[in-house]
């Protein structure tokens, strides 16, 4: 197979699963052809378009080749939740460090906005359950053909990511904060623990897409308000604790106690960015949802 055949399937798996179904050889045939007989520049561009299309066509999933009620896709709901996990992860890593409990002792607008993220992150956690609730029970009710294989992809990744802390042990041992052994060893957490939100989301679309999911009208759409908002509160919690501590002390506030002993406002600044970041995907998951679940609740 040639490169550009390689490349070919790759932009083309990136469009939803329904439409790749109905058009993708097609498809597929086409941009084949394009890249073909296009110079160095268009072909850049044609790619481009190629994967443009494929991020609209899941973000607009209204087109001919899906089914009445679309929704918001649970890998949506699932990627969101992943990253705003991974980052709250990050935050309670820099809030270990005694100086941090003395400053949240000291200043109670540190205490206070810390206490805010825990428990806007566990009604955000305690939510996505929720969200995905109908669709574990539509599996366990049909038992679809290939749900086994589906419910094996995030097991192993969840496996590796287990399998990957001893990995990380080893590479990090002896080395310090900042030398390249451990740094390496960060990266494949890190690295390991997006493909595992991957492998997630991965299985809760498929997942989706061959058991009939039957949801309360306006059930789904209410949790996810309910996950949005907390993300959002969570969100401005931890950014109001970085204000506070620089406020109250700092000199803490510029100390390199953030992740991997490496600058704390610029650790702060990162997690506050994924976390607004997920909380915007959460907020488009919500809208979007609601927006579907109108003509249901209106029949």
């Amino acid at each position: 197979m040639s490169p550009d055949s390689f490349l070919v399937r790759g932009v083309v798996a990136c469009y939803p699963a329904e439409w790749r179904e109905r058009y993708g050889d097609e498809y597929a045939s086409v941009v084949s052809d394009s890249l073909a007989a296009a110079s160095a520049l268009r072909r850049l561009a044609l790619l481009v378009n190629v994967v443009r299309g494929a991020l609209d066509a899941r973000m607009n999933p209204e087109g001919p080749f899906v089914s009445k009620r679309v929704g918001v896709p649970i890998a949506a709901v699932v990627w969101a939740a992943g990253l705003f996990g991974l980052a709250g992860f990050g935050f309670q890593k820099i809030t270990e460090y005694p100086d941090f409990k003395e400053a949240a002792e000291q200043h109670a607008a540190v205490g206070w906005s810390y206490t805010i993220v825990v428990w806007a992150a566990g009604a955000a956690a305690v939510s996505v359950v929720l969200a995905g609730l109908p669709v574990a029970l539509a599996l366990l009710r049909e038992r679809p053909p290939g749900y086994v294989k589906v419910l094996a992809v995030p097991s192993v990744a969840v496996l590796a990511w287990f399998g990957s802390l001893p990995l990380a042990y080893l590479l990090a041992k002896g080395h310090s904060v900042h030398s390249p052994g451990n740094l390496v060893a960060i990266a494949v957490v890190v690295a390991v623990s997006v493909g595992v939100v991957a492998a997630v989301a991965w299985a809760a679309a498929a997942v989706e897409r061959r058991a009939q999911v039957r949801a309360v009208p306006r059930m789904r759409a209410v949790v996810l308000i309910v996950v949005a908002a907390a993300m959002a509160a969570t969100t401005v919690a931890c950014a109001a604790w970085g204000i506070a501590l620089r406020a109250g002390d700092p000199a803490e506030f510029n100390s390199n106690d953030g992740l991997v002993a490496a600058s704390l406002p610029a650790s702060w600044a990162g997690i506050t960015l994924v976390m607004a970041v997920a909380t915007i995907l959460a907020i488009i998951a919500c809208r979007r949802e609601m927006v579907a679940a109108a003509p249901e609740a209106a029949a």
